[in-house]
């Protein structure tokens, strides 16, 4: 009896153990977040970029997105905690002058920050924040502040990150009448972005492509010498669908015929050399 329990002890932890290791793998998904804030035109607003559940991080590279007609980015500063881990290589987007402008010809209207650490991220920075970003009030109104990443690895794992986006407000007399189109000027090829910033909800770009694909599908219809009319279209594919049918039906109703008749022909030679050897 007592041996009873005693295994049906050790069999108790077993599963217990089974347990904790299959948590082990079901680890929370990485998130970055930015935090909101408000100020005066005129005035410095710095908010913090934080990281959650980024154990065994190896790199990361993100990028924060913002309205140049609102703010004006001034300095990124990455935080204490990591800045004293020497196993952490960063990469930050340089101040600009005031009204500079990327390669595509516009306003700048990002930073970037790159991550790289030589290990793994080990648990004391499982949670800690990744930098502080500066910026210079320029005009009253309101500026999301849009995360996405290029790139983002949890040992040797690309990841796809939740993200947290942050507002700035802006308030005084000085106000712009610009309005800044995030899906626009955003870098279209990120390969993660906020859903709650996606292309489509800030800008109706949905309606845009879907007008331009029905400009194509106008125009190659055009150019077709013989289209086949849309509402035709499925009936065209049921007749061809049952003709194919039909015909492999008639093959097969032929071949079984042609079976028989060679079937019945045997036979029918066989008989008389069977009674030919029984006279």
């Amino acid at each position: 009896m007592r041996g009873k329990r005693i295994l049906s002890f050790l069999l108790l932890l077993n599963i217990l153990a089974a347990i904790g290791s299959f948590g082990g793998f079901a680890e929370e998904k990485p998130r970055i977040s930015v935090s909101s804030a408000q100020g005066a035109v005129g005035e410095d607003i710095t908010v913090t970029v934080s990281m959650e559940n980024v154990q065994g991080m190896t790199s990361a590279d993100i990028t924060l997105y913002y309205n140049p007609y609102v703010l004006y980015f001034k300095e990124l500063k990455l935080s204490d905690t990591l800045a004293s881990n020497n196993n952490v290589v960063t990469m930050f987007t340089e101040q600009l002058p005031k009204g500079a402008k990327n390669e595509y010809g516009e306003l700048q209207n990002y930073c970037v920050m790159t991550v790289l650490h030589l290990e793994e991220f080990p648990q004391s920075l499982n949670n800690c924040d990744l930098a502080t970003v500066t910026f210079e009030a320029l005009a009253a109104g309101e500026s999301p502040l849009i995360l996405a990443a290029n790139s983002f690895y949890l040992r040797e794992d690309s990841v796809a990150p939740d993200f947290n986006s942050g507002m700035i407000t802006v308030t005084g007399e000085k106000q712009t009448k610009e309005v800044w189109n995030y899906a626009q000027h955003a870098d279209r090829e990120i390969m993660y972005t906020d859903a709650a910033y996606t292309f489509e909800q800030r800008t109706g770009a949905v309606e845009t492509k879907a007008s331009q694909e029905n400009a194509s599908q106008n125009s190659s219809n055009k150019e077709t010498a013989n289209p086949i009319p849309k509402k035709n279209y499925k009936r065209t594919v049921i007749f061809i669908v049952a003709a194919v049918v039909v015909a492999i039906a008639a093959i097969a109703v032929a071949a079984t015929l042609n079976t028989k008749k060679k079937i019945i022909q045997n036979d029918a030679e066989q008989k008389p050399s069977d009674e030919r050897k029984g006279e």
